[in-house]
């Protein structure tokens, strides 16, 4: 993250799972860094064969999905509408897709 950024982490992070290439993008160069990393970054994460699922709970927003370039790892990235400084990744391997989803699902708001 550029130090001049107006962006937060968690804008960062989530700029993945709600930005596309054909969002405006924007004018100041270190959030211009930050917007091109989460599009970069979206191109290796969506695919047709790797579907990415979305879940909100309360404030949270939570994408998850199996990554199959990180042998079959599953990730998910949460964030919380109250505290948009930070967000919450979490990486697994050997557990099935939907104990992950169970898993995750036990989320809570602080």
């Amino acid at each position: 993250m550029p130090a001049r950024s107006n962006l937060t982490v968690a804008d960062s992070g989530q700029f993945t799972f709600t930005k596309t290439a054909k969002d405006p993008a924007p004018d100041d160069p270190n959030d211009l860094w930050v917007w091109r990393r989460a599009i970069h970054f979206k191109s290796q994460v969506f695919g047709l064969d790797n579907p990415v699922y979305a879940a909100t709970k309360g404030p949270l927003a939570i994408y998850f999905w199996e990554d199959f370039q990180i042998d079959k790892a599953l990730l998910a990235f949460i964030f919380d509408a109250s505290d948009t400084s930070n967000y919450v990744r979490v990486y697994a391997q050997n557990v099935s897709f939907e104990d992950f989803k169970k898993i995750i699902g036990t989320t809570n708001h602080k």
